[in-house]
């Protein structure tokens, strides 16, 4: 395969995946309460597998009990963790969001490698965690710009971070439990059934115990319902399969160095799609995370393991 066809495939994904965290916080301004664009998001998604798994004729979850009980431990770390990313579009700009989602690969260095791959941090990662670090002390000391309800508040602010940086952690964990399940034998497909399905119900157990979840107010309107469309089909199964097909005729490595460019072009598509300005602080925190997550991942490996949460 020549080189212009392999950028072009790669940067499909780029493109199209950085759009992800836009559709939710554009649905979320269509007037999408929370809990129900999530509970609905997944529910689709996974249904849509589940019959997928099923005609050809595979165990919809996996069949050892060590396997399920992993699959089952990634799919409740998805669920907090998608519904902390969705709390966190909520309460704070994307672009913001962004910049914090930045912040996994070191997250990976941190729980991956040592829980899966047992390897030390070594003292040149160390410099580049530390550099990560500082660029989020300067994310979460300064205000940048928030909008909740045409107001801004610097407390949701720190909210929106805690539930940014909190989605990071739980997503980088279902990392680990997929790894895990693999490992015992469970397959993708028997995964992405038991991850979304039974993140529907960690989101329900959620519903339920806040009583007025928002089912009653989902919107109707023409954007609200292609966000939702949106979010299902081009970067819910679209983007499953085409991944998919495209790590197996392309180098890992190669498309785990496109990496950070879909957080980049994230940034735009919150400056141009959604009107976002966004503050040189955050300009400059995104700048020295970036910096530390690329000096303390070897070879971008951790960089292949997480993608960002969605």
């Amino acid at each position: 395969m020549t080189r212009v066809p392999k950028l072009l495939l790669v940067l499909i994904f780029v493109f199209v995946g950085a759009s992800n965290p836009i559709a939710i916080k554009f649905a979320l301004e269509s007037g999408w309460p929370v809990l129900p664009l999530g509970i609905g998001r997944m529910s689709f998604i996974g249904l849509f597998f589940l019959v997928w798994v099923l005609a050809k004729r595979e165990h919809p979850i996996a069949t050892s009990p060590e396997g399920r009980r992993l699959s089952f431990m990634a799919a409740a770390c998805k669920g907090v963790g998608v519904i902390a990313l969705y709390l966190a579009l909520f309460l704070a700009p994307a672009n913001r969001v962004i910049v914090l989602s930045a912040f996994s690969p070191v997250v990976a260095l941190l729980m991956i490698d040592r829980m899966l791959e047992h390897e030390e941090v070594e003292g040149r990662q160390w410099l580049g965690v530390a550099t990560s670090f500082l660029g989020l002390a300067l994310l979460l000391s300064l205000r940048g710009e928030l909008s909740l309800q045409g107001s801004g508040s610097w407390l949701m602010t720190l909210l929106g971070d805690a539930c940014m940086i909190a989605s990071v952690i739980f997503h980088t964990a279902m990392v680990v439990f997929e790894k895990k399940a693999i490992l015992a034998g469970v397959n993708p497909g028997q995964l992405i059934v038991s991850t979304n399905l039974v993140s529907v119900a960690v989101f329900l157990v959620i519903a339920l115990a806040v009583g007025n979840s928002g089912f009653g107010s989902i919107p109707t309107t023409v954007e609200a319902v292609w966000a939702f469309v949106y979010l299902i089909s081009v970067v819910g199964v679209f983007l499953f399969y085409y991944r998919r097909w495209m790590v197996g005729v392309l180098d890992l490595g190669y498309i785990a160095s496109f990496s950070h460019l879909g957080r980049a072009i994230a940034l735009v598509y919150a400056a141009v799609l959604l009107g976002e300005t966004i503050p040189l602080s955050n300009l400059g925190a995104f700048a020295l995370i970036l910096l530390g997550s690329m000096i303390a991942n070897r070879s971008g490996a951790p960089l292949s393991r997480v993608s960002p949460p969605g």
